[in-house]
């Protein structure tokens, strides 16, 4: 009996433990490594604008307004930095770590003036986007903002 009991409840754990690994939601990709404090700033802006690009991509899919304003926030993190002026501080950080925001990271560098073009209008829509309640006005203007943070990414 105390063997099949046992049994029965390892199992439950090894299902348990396999629905939960199933059940991961999209967006939890691991983020790209933290840039090293050596590296330039357009390194660090390309690794910021690679997060931003898809955390914009997922406000372009979410299904309402909070979900595509919560992925908002964390692109404008990794726009602005933590302490940019759209930016609030409870919203989390996915570019914690990896340098100060593609836009001061880029005016760090002194990139060309068309990528920290890019990097201020992909703000500025995300900006905009954050303070619209209509969804498909959001999902359009998250859709532009992955564009430009995916033409800053691919930066040499």
């Amino acid at each position: 009996m105390m063997r099949t009991t046992a049994g029965i409840v390892s199992a439950l754990v090894i299902v348990l433990l396999g629905a939960g690994a199933a059940y991961a939601p999209y967006h939890t990709t691991p983020a790209p490594p933290p840039t090293p404090s050596g590296q330039s700033g357009l390194a660090a802006a390309v690794a910021q604008a690679k997060v931003a690009a898809a955390h914009a991509g997922y406000a372009g899919e979410a299904g309402t307004v909070g979900a595509a304003r919560e992925h908002l926030g964390h692109t404008l993190v990794c726009i602005e930095g933590p302490k940019g002026q759209n930016v609030n501080a409870a919203w989390d950080n996915p570019c914690q770590g990896m340098g100060n925001g593609v836009l001061p990271d880029l005016e760090r560098a002194n990139a060309r003036a068309s990528l920290i073009e890019k990097g201020k209008t992909a703000d500025a829509a995300a900006a905009a986007a954050m303070k619209s309640n209509d969804l498909a006005q959001i999902k359009t203007s998250a859709k532009q903002v992955s564009t430009l943070m995916k033409e800053v990414a691919d930066a040499k």
